[in-house]
């Protein structure tokens, strides 16, 4: 490894641990993540059927991240393309 790549390297560490403590402190704040299933997806049942399953023991999950102040993750024909 070439001497750029190291200081590279280390430098990345050094931003790396500094987020870390930034957010473990709160002096940044962290994102909040809030998980829903929509009714009309699951229906009147609130029991989880997985759909796609891949063999005994595993199934197939997809799992779509958006914001609140994305265009694209706010438009209505979204959640039925994905």
């Amino acid at each position: 490894m070439g001497l750029k790549n190291r200081r590279l390297a280390l430098w990345a560490f050094v931003l790396f641990l500094a987020a870390l403590v930034l957010g473990v402190t709160r002096v940044v704040p962290a994102p909040t993540i809030n998980i829903a299933w929509r009714s009309s997806v699951i229906g009147k049942s609130a029991r989880y059927e997985p759909a796609f399953r891949v063999g005994e023991d595993r199934e197939l999950v997809l799992v779509y991240i958006g914001s609140r102040s994305c265009a694209a993750s706010n438009n209505p024909e979204l959640p039925e393309l994905v």
